[in-house]
């Protein structure tokens, strides 16, 4: 679940990006069917059932209005910007309402550490435990909802450098804004 749904986030945050700053419904919309297959696996999986290639057509089954707004209507429907943002709004709540359950190894892990983690030390330590990659993105996705502090650590770019840098890091916090 945490792979499927941290392959959902770049395609979202494309789709958000040619939204707001171009307008570009049809690149805006290509973005957003990139999310359509980890979103399925997602759905899929938490229905308890194996994924197989065919998992979009398994996803439409259990939850048809969601699928049918973020895939087929953007497949077989002339893009408008109302149901360009219609998708779009619909992608953020699908992922907002699940976002404790599918990023839960990330805010437990944050939690038990109990302090700030640069982005490196949490991909290293996920793709070690977890073999999933790309999990600073799900940080920055759980720090924009709320979920996580965001901050910046010093760090030595190699072992002999007299001089810090900041990374970005992330902490878990019960007294988050």
């Amino acid at each position: 679940l945490l792979r499927a749904a941290t392959n959902a986030l770049p395609p979202l945050y494309k789709a958000h990006k040619f939204f707001l700053t171009r307008g570009d419904l049809e690149y805006t919309a290509w973005w957003m069917l990139a999310t359509a297959t980890p979103l399925a696996q997602v759905e899929v999986m938490r229905a308890g059932l194996l994924v197989d290639r065919e998992v979009i057509p398994q996803a439409l089954a259990l939850n048809p209005n969601f699928f049918r707004t973020i895939y087929t209507d953007l497949l077989n429907t002339k893009k408008t910007r109302k149901n360009v943002q219609a998708a779009l709004a619909a992608l953020d709540q699908y992922l907002a309402e699940r976002a404790p359950a599918l990023f839960a190894p990330v805010l437990d892990h944050l939690r038990d550490v109990g302090e700030v983690r640069s982005a490196t030390e949490i991909e290293d330590y996920f793709r070690r435990n977890f073999n999933v990659e790309g999990v600073t993105t799900a940080c920055e996705y759980l720090a924009d909802q709320g979920l996580l502090g965001k901050a910046a650590t010093p760090v030595r770019l190699t072992r002999k450098s007299h001089i810090a840098v900041q990374e970005l890091a992330f902490f878990y916090s019960e007294h988050r804004a």
